[in-house]
């Protein structure tokens, strides 16, 4: 958020929004990846065959 704090005015509000929404797709992001490997693994595995 220190990032945020320099920025003025409407910018200040859309880096806090902006900080925050790739926060919480990072988190989603980290809960899924063991799904999306398998997905990704097996997809390869398609291919190679």
């Amino acid at each position: 958020m220190i990032i945020a704090a320099l920025a003025i005015g409407e910018l200040e509000i859309f880096a806090s929004i902006y900080i925050l929404v790739i926060a919480i797709i990072g988190t989603i992001m980290f809960q899924l990846a063991p799904r999306l490997n398998k997905l990704i693994v097996e997809k390869v595995q398609e291919k190679s065959r």
